[in-house]
């Protein structure tokens, strides 16, 4: 069964409706205050629909932080500045009372739902409890619809439901990357290898060139039998890089830059790494081969920092960064580490900047997700 849309429903469908929406408001929280709002912003046009439809909402979001109870309070504060907002930190039981009282287009954003232990373990009460606060369940959460959570595939199971603007957008753009125009190019960096061969196997056979980078390239680094002195990668995937680097064309940084056992930085090629030095980016003729190649893309892939950009080593992602916002290719970027490693001067100049991480690799991997699943239904 084809998953519906928000969109396709009639304002008659959603007159009188209390809306249940799951949203990912999962962003990183400064002194009280949302330091990055991408991933807010990217739920407003589903926000001003359910606004303007004159709805109530009542919201189901996580949040996690480094707090011993993180707080959706910040979200709510920073919402506030657009909708009608209301954090409720009350009973589940008293969520259909609060909402009684809401003005038409309201929402009702419920505290942090990881503060229920039923939610990861799918508990059945607690989507029970979640349902009955509404009576249309609405999916706008891509990026946590890899988790088979109560509040993701749960409710489905109880409510008339559909996905979001946002989820639609995930959807519609990230299908387009598994069945792409060619040229083809695919750059996959950051640090989980685990994560990235699947992805890697799944789109070889329609991809033209596929380059791995950042703390992934290590691990197949391994797998080649270089030297790669103290820098981390994944054991329990070094036979599968290996496996991969026979079946296809899988392209790894010919240098990189390396920070030595007195400190000082350097550029070498890969094989020259030696004991005890640290890999921390990607070398300029590794970059400048994938930059090439962008050239002449027609589509191109990129998720993952070519280095470790949270010490300042950023030279070889902004790089990059730029050589896909010049080119006139249908580029999609995705993951939280590669949003945050972007520079300011190109975050616009891609063609679809995806709000999902795990979930986008695991979607690009298997072609669905356990969200995507629950509102096929």
């Amino acid at each position: 069964m084809a998953i519906r849309w928000l969109h396709e429903l009639s304002p008659a469908e959603l007159s009188g409706k209390t809306v249940l929406l799951r949203a990912d408001f999962n962003v990183p929280i400064v002194n009280g205050r949302v330091r990055d709002a991408f991933r807010l912003h990217k739920a407003f046009p589903t926000l001003e629909l359910l606004a303007e439809a004159g709805v109530r909402t009542v919201v189901v979001s996580h949040i996690e932080n480094d707090d011993e109870s993180p707080t959706l309070g910040p979200v709510a504060t920073h919402l506030k500045e657009h909708f009608d907002v209301h954090l409720f930190s009350g009973p589940l039981s008293e969520v259909v009372r609060e909402v009684n009282a809401m003005s038409a287009g309201g929402f009702l954003l419920l505290e942090n739902i990881r503060r229920f232990p039923g939610e990861k373990k799918n508990d059945p009460d607690l989507a029970q409890q979640l349902a009955a606060c509404g009576n249309l369940y609405v999916n706008d959460a891509f990026s946590v619809s890899h988790r088979a959570h109560a509040s993701v595939v749960g409710v489905p199971w109880l409510l008339e439901h559909v996905g979001g603007l946002l989820f639609e957008e995930e959807y519609t753009e990230l299908s387009h990357v598994r069945h792409p125009e060619r040229p083809c190019v695919v750059a996959l960096g950051g640090a989980k290898s685990e994560t990235k061969i699947p992805v890697l196997r799944a789109l070889a056979p329609t991809t033209d060139r596929l380059f791995v980078f950042g703390a992934s390239a290590n691990t197949f680094y391994k797998a080649r039998g270089y030297e790669i002195g103290i820098s981390p990668f994944e054991e329990s995937q070094v036979e599968n890089a290996a496996a991969l680097m026979k079946e296809f064309a899988i392209e790894i940084p010919e240098d990189c830059i390396v920070r030595g056992v007195d400190g000082q930085v350097t550029t070498k090629r890969a094989e020259e790494v030696r004991v005890g030095e640290k890999i921390i980016d990607a070398g300029p003729a590794a970059v400048t081969k994938c930059a090439t190649a962008i050239e002449c893309a027609k589509m191109i892939l990129w998720n993952g920092p070519l280095g470790i950009y949270e010490q300042g080593f950023t030279t070889g992602t902004d790089a990059l960064a730029h050589a896909i916002s010049k080119s006139s290719a249908y580029s999609v970027v995705g993951g939280g580490d590669t949003i945050a490693a972007l520079p300011k001067d190109v975050t616009g100049k891609f063609s679809f900047i995806s709000s999902g991480g795990g979930a986008m690799l695991e979607f690009l991997a298997q072609g669905t997700l356990p969200g995507i699943e629950a509102l096929e239904r």
